[in-house]
Formats: C-alpha cells, sequence, structure tokens
C-alpha cells in the first residue's frame, strides 16, 4: 500500500555482491556484444556500468527452518501458542529495505509473531500492528526483549 502512485521501491537497497565474473567483465571493460539465440540484443555497453552490486537472481531464497529462536522460546516458557506460520526476519528485513526508508511507518495488518513490526524496529522504521489473536499477540512480546508485558521500556 502506497500514498502515491509511484511507491519507494528501491532496488539499490538490497544489492549483493558482483559475482567474480561479473567483476572482471567490469575491470575488463568488454565483452560479446550483439544478437542472442533468444533474439535479445547486447549493446556495446549495456553491462560495463558500475552499480554497486547486482540483484539478487532468486530474490527469494531465503529459508523459513528455524525450529527455535527467541520469540518462540518465550512463547514455551511464559505456556503461550507460538505462532504457527512464522515469518523469517530475513524475509521481512529484504523488503522493508526494499520498500522504506527509515522513518517511514510500516503498517502490518495480518501481524501473526510480529516479526514485521520487530524487524522494522531494528531497521528504525516506525510500526503498526494489527493482530486480532490476542495469544500471538502476548507471544509476539518475546522478539521484543526489552519491553515487558505492560509496553514500557524494561
Amino acid at each position: 500500500m502506497s500514498r502515491t502512485p509511484r511507491p519507494k521501491a528501491d532496488n539499490r537497497k538490497v544489492l549483493i555482491e558482483y559475482s567474480p565474473a561479473m567483476k572482471k567483465l567490469l575491470e575488463r571493460q568488454s565483452y560479446n556484444s550483439g544478437g542472442r539465440p533468444s533474439q535479445h540484443h547486447i549493446g556495446k555497453k549495456s553491462f560495463l556500468t558500475d552499480h554497486g552490486g547486482a540483484i539478487p537472481p532468486n530474490v527469494l531464497t531465503i529459508s523459513n527452518t528455524v525450529s527455535t529462536n527467541e520469540d518462540r522460546r518465550y512463547c514455551m516458557e511464559a505456556d503461550l501458542p507460538p505462532h504457527p506460520a512464522r515469518m523469517s526476519a530475513k524475509h521481512a528485513e529484504f523488503f522493508l529495505r526494499f520498500l522504506t526508508d527509515e522513518g517511514d511507518l510500516v503498517l502490518e495488518p495480518f501481524a501473526g509473531s510480529n516479526t514485521t513490526g520487530a524487524t522494522a524496529e531494528e531497521l528504525q522504521r516506525r510500526w503498526l500492528s494489527i493482530e486480532p489473536e490476542a495469544t500471538y499477540i502476548a507471544g509476539s512480546i518475546g522478539r521484543f526483549t526489552s519491553v515487558d508485558t505492560f509496553g514500557s521500556a524494561a
């Protein structure tokens, strides 16, 4: 959801390091341009600009296999049911970096265990989360170890 028809998406915020082959190409400043079997035509200078990194080839290659982390441990100790579909903080981080700037307000309408809120806070974004299930809200406190159950700083 964006307030403008031109959202802030900026792939420069999520670039990864160039491959060794691309680093060599940038150093060499030449390659085989021209037509390709795919019918694409590659210009003589199309890949000679150093943009500071590459867009990841498979944007979401982040696993979500962690069986224990701080919020899950908190839920177990507090005898609360953990959210059954916890999202990896790396997923939230990718999209928050890609689509927002520090100080922006992030809305998470389906908060669950509040991965987005915790990650937004780490990245210095303001956040607002909505979650109708009270036990998941209570369990999400485990993501904020410096906050007590009444929401004041500890």
